[in-house]
């Protein structure tokens, strides 16, 4: 809604907004729109109908929460793309709808006060995430004032909640009815809440909901079976630890790909190789799920096995544990190597330091 009071003089105030969130059946995207514009279809081909109607105009048509409704917005993109030469869409998705002229912008989380560094009121609010936090605190509360003893408080907070807008957004509300220090000690990601948001932004666990219930079931296994992995992990990790019974090699990685694009797994790549990583209020989610369908116990030891039997091929390379000189840094292991069962048994304290980070 800022984009359309940023650009609506440039529209001559012509700026639509469609909701899609409440649409169940595709058929009526086109007549969603068309209502939206103040406008009738009365023909059997409601799509081709629509852009007869406003091909000739200069107009901004904003398309909210389109992912369940993917193909059919995608196909009324491109037939607005090629015909009219001043229709512009803005939509928003977890998923690019991959039609020509498509320009994505990822809302990326906020940046947040890394563990370590300076945790003043005046470093802490240096950072987006802080400074939302701070606002909407207020809004609820009437004023907020962060002092320098609550600013880890912040800083811990907004670590925890990822720097996503809506977590910060919803848990405001428990820190202006219980404070920091209390809100805080019994955070539970899944369970915030907003009764005024729409339905799937009432809370975390909704939002969750909406998009795991789009994944297809290959997608939905892989999501909870990678789960175990704390930072980041490879593709032969996630192979691993997410691989049989259920799903073969190339549905794993087509999986991840489709979780990569839903914007369900964050990814960077460095000099050698792609590295994955869930998001706190995702993994909590997937463990849930994890623990629904009954695969605790089972994925928990394929992901032990397989941090044990790598770290057992790099022992030699990490002379400092045998020193007991440990970092906690993340570890990723290189791109194709899997680990094999191991034949000799690993030390337990050196396993359980490094699973922190796989």
């Amino acid at each position: 809604m800022t984009v359309a009071r940023v650009v609506a003089d440039e529209f001559a105030g012509k700026v639509h907004f469609v909701d899609l969130e409440s649409l169940t059946d595709p058929r009526h995207v086109a007549g969603a729109v068309a209502t939206s514009l103040g406008l009738a279809l009365k023909s059997n081909d409601p799509g081709l109908e629509l852009l007869d109607l406003v091909r000739s105009q200069k107009l901004l048509i904003i398309l909210d929460s389109c992912e369940h409704v993917i193909e059919t917005v995608a196909l009324l993109a491109e037939q607005l793309y090629q015909e009219s030469e001043q229709v512009y869409l803005l939509t928003t998705s977890r998923e690019l709808l991959k039609v020509g002229g498509e320009h994505c912008c990822r809302v990326l989380p906020l940046e947040f006060p890394p563990d370590g560094s300076e945790q003043t009121a005046t470093a802490v609010l240096r950072y987006p995430s802080a400074q939302l936090l701070a606002r909407r605190v207020a809004a609820r509360a009437g004023s907020f004032v962060l002092t320098d003893e609550e600013a880890p408080l912040v800083a811990e907070m907004c670590r925890k909640l990822d720097g996503i807008p809506l977590a910060i957004e919803l848990a405001a509300g428990q820190v202006a009815a219980l404070g920091l220090k209390n809100t805080l000690a019994r955070l539970e990601l899944l369970k915030l809440a907003h009764r005024s948001a729409v339905a799937r932004h009432q809370t975390l666990k909704a939002t969750l909901d909406w998009s795991y219930n789009l994944l297809s079931d290959g997608e939905r296994i892989v999501l909870r079976r990678i789960a175990p992995f704390v930072g980041h992990f490879t593709l032969e990790g996630a192979r691993y630890v997410a691989g049989e019974p259920g799903i073969g090699t190339g549905e794993i990685f087509d999986a991840i790909a489709g979780l990569v694009e839903k914007s369900l797994i964050a990814t960077r790549i460095d000099e050698t190789q792609a590295q994955y990583r869930l998001l706190g209020t995702t993994r909590a989610y997937a463990l849930e799920k994890l623990e629904e369908h009954a695969e605790v116990d089972v994925v928990l030891r394929r992901h032990a096995e397989y941090m044990a039997a790598y770290l057992e091929l790099q022992r030699v390379a990490l002379p400092t544990f045998e020193s007991g000189e440990a970092d906690n840094s993340s570890h990723v292991p290189p791109s194709g190597e899997t680990p094999t069962r191991l034949k000799t048994p690993t030390r337990l304290k050196l396993v359980r330091m490094r699973c922190r980070g796989g």
